[in-house]
């Protein structure tokens, strides 16, 4: 087995490489977003550009993006600067399959203990060793094809209505930095900064509007790249 470093947007592949690791193209095809409300049975959907994957998933995965092998995993990823660097791991099989499932650890949503915000992913896909191709002066060794889903829930610790208190806060702070927690101005615009980067797709699409948040149960999206 063997490993590689990554240093910058330059993937550095060990004495021996190993025939996994490298660049591949990921090009995002279809991204479909989904909310969940506790007052309805069923998902609202709408779409989102495939160009603008959104966050976490648009700033993990770039095109191409970096495929680092180990220890029968294919990590893939990206360097962003000024910001950590995330890779999301996948089980790779004998045929070059790939397979992902994972979930974080729930965490308060808001100040309200009662709340809880946690994220899942899960997907599918197959690296194709079929073209190599140079883009933004890298080479890549062929393609990834991946079909991948990303959504939070929010959950009370007894009853949905914890949860009520957190988004109406959450909602607030989307619309008004002020409402933000953190200690100075700065603090509460990057707060804002950051409830916009999770909520817009949803309310740009119109599935959603301020008046939902208090209802949100489950929001996320679905992306494929070939």
């Amino acid at each position: 087995m063997t490993t590689a470093c990554r240093f910058g947007n330059e993937v550095t592949p060990a004495e021996n490489p190993d025939p996994i690791t490298g660049y591949y193209l990921m090009r995002p095809q279809r991204v479909t977003l989904f909310v969940k409300l506790h007052t309805e049975t069923s998902s609202r959907q709408g779409v989102h550009p495939a160009a603008q994957v959104p966050s976490p998933i648009g700033d993990i995965i770039s095109n191409p993006a970096a495929a680092i092998f180990q220890d029968g995993l294919v990590f893939i990823g990206h360097s962003v600067p000024e910001r950590q660097i995330d890779w999301l791991p996948t089980l790779l099989d004998e045929q070059l399959g790939l397979t992902t499932n994972g979930n974080g650890s729930p965490f308060i949503a808001w100040e309200e203990e009662k709340c809880l915000r946690q994220h899942f992913f899960q997907g599918s896909g197959l690296i194709h060793q079929d073209q190599s191709t140079s883009i933004n002066g890298l080479n890549t060794r062929g393609r990834i094809e991946l079909d991948l889903t990303f959504y939070h829930t929010f959950a009370g610790t007894e009853t949905f209505d914890d949860c009520q208190t957190s988004l109406q806060a959450i909602s607030e702070c989307y619309q008004n930095s002020a409402a933000c927690l953190g200690e100075t101005q700065s603090e509460k615009e990057q707060m804002q900064t950051l409830q916009r980067e999770r909520f817009e797709p949803y309310v740009d699409a119109g599935i959603i509007d301020l008046s939902d948040f208090i209802q949100i149960e489950a929001m996320g999206y679905e992306v494929s790249y070939e």
